[in-house]
């Protein structure tokens, strides 16, 4: 996980409740099921934490977090209900005027519902 801050957190071995892990398991070997398992409960412990402005969960998730970018970018060119997901905090939201793309997430927080992940190295 990644939040706009800087912050980058991480959760390794047996991260995914329903994810069976050894540390000598290879990663490419997640199936999507896998992944999508993980990624639903690391936004699960996201919905505990408060002070962030954007967060995003992924394998490469400091690249979709970037506020500058995200607000010239996607932002601007309307495309950013595409970044299933992404959290922000109220006052962005409220800020970039895409509320429509958005539902609640938690309290102060909104998202473009997360739909999951595909192993992209198998």
């Amino acid at each position: 996980m990644r939040g706009s801050d800087g912050c980058v957190g991480s959760v390794g071995v047996a991260a995914g409740r329903k994810l069976s892990w050894h540390p000598d398991r290879d990663p490419r070997s997640l199936t999507e099921q896998e992944i999508t398992a993980v990624g639903l409960d690391l936004y699960s412990l996201l919905r505990g934490f408060d002070g962030y402005q954007v967060a995003i969960v992924g394998w490469n998730a400091e690249e979709a977090v970037d506020l500058q970018e995200l607000e010239n970018d996607w932002v601007s060119e309307g495309d950013i209900d595409g970044l299933h997901g992404l959290v922000v905090a109220t006052d962005l939201r409220d800020r970039w005027r895409v509320g429509d793309a958005f539902i609640p997430f938690t309290s102060g927080y909104w998202w473009i519902p997360y739909r999951g992940h595909r192993n992209v190295y198998s």
